[in-house]
């Protein structure tokens, strides 16, 4: 099975009641090899965002899954169990296992999420089966999240040794899901607050970005975003903006044909040369030197 076979084969699996309603996706397809040396392969990987009516029900799917919650409120029924989603939950399901998720009405600005599908051997150690068909919680979202991110940069990248990375990310996320001490109960709202914040940074990673609007638009005050930072992301929202910038601005270094002053414009800053003196900060190369590079 090619990749174009695999896509439309998972996309026929929702059923008529199902609406498949997004603002952005990006996704990837691996059709799995006979391999039994790779107990665990990642066939098909998305990050969606998802509008407030979208709605999947299946009777079937042929792979296992697990799917990460970045932002938004939702539901998620399987075996006769309702659970409430929310950001930093994880839910999974087996083949061949009926199940249903979607957004929640209330919530308009939709539903953001990381969806990964994997082939599972049956001679495999992996208890898989103990993340599967529930939604829970975990002790370390932002660094399980990350590595489900990681697996979407990776797949999406296609390259020579994309598909063994993710392979082996894979393994790691199970057994990092396995050993952790996963329940039920929801995280405090500083959690959901956390989230909230680090979406509207996400959404528009600028220099011009205010700590002060951020903080108001989640109802909370500058110091008590810098704590949040501190404890889920391990920095401040400063450095994480930072960190974010220089990702974007490499990205459109390699990738576009703007110039460098359209780069510098793009990303908040009043002109090019303040724009090159901070990326030589953190880059210790200048944006035209990583172009030759490139």
């Amino acid at each position: 099975m090619d990749k174009k076979n695999l896509k439309e084969s998972l996309e026929n699996t929702a059923d008529e009641f199902s609406n498949i309603s997004l603002f952005d996706y990006k996704n990837f397809y691996y059709p799995p090899s006979e391999d039994p040396q790779i107990p665990v392969q990642v066939v098909h990987g998305n990050y969606n965002k998802c509008k407030p009516d979208y709605c999947i029900q299946r009777k079937d799917y042929p792979y296992s899954v697990l799917e990460y919650i970045i932002s938004g409120d939702g539901y998620f029924e399987v075996n006769n169990e309702r659970y409430d989603i929310r950001p930093g939950m994880i839910f999974g399901f087996s083949p061949g296992v009926p199940h249903c998720y979607g957004c929640s009405f209330e919530h308009q600005d939709g539903l953001e999420k990381i969806t990964i599908a994997f082939h599972v051997f049956d001679n495999t150690n992996y208890p898989v089966e103990q993340l599967l068909n529930r939604a829970f919680h975990i002790k370390d979202p932002v660094k399980i999240q990350n590595l489900f991110a990681e697996i979407i940069h990776e797949g999406l990248n296609d390259s020579l040794y994309s598909r063994r990375i993710i392979n082996r990310l894979i393994e790691v996320l199970i057994l990092l899901l396995l050993e952790s001490d996963f329940q039920v109960q929801p995280y405090p709202n500083s959690f959901h607050t956390f989230s909230k914040c680090k979406a509207i940074i996400d959404s528009m990673p600028s220099v011009t970005i205010s700590m002060q609007d951020i903080a108001s638009e989640c109802g909370i005050n500058s110091s008590y975003l810098v704590r949040l930072f501190k404890r889920y992301q391990d920095c401040t929202p400063k450095h994480y903006i930072d960190k974010l910038i220089v990702e974007e601005a490499v990205k459109l270094i390699l990738e576009s044909e703007k110039s460098i002053k359209e780069i510098a414009f793009q990303l908040g800053f009043t002109n090019q040369y303040y724009f090159s003196a901070f990326f030589k900060k953190h880059m210790h190369v200048s944006p035209s030197e990583i172009r030759k590079i490139g």
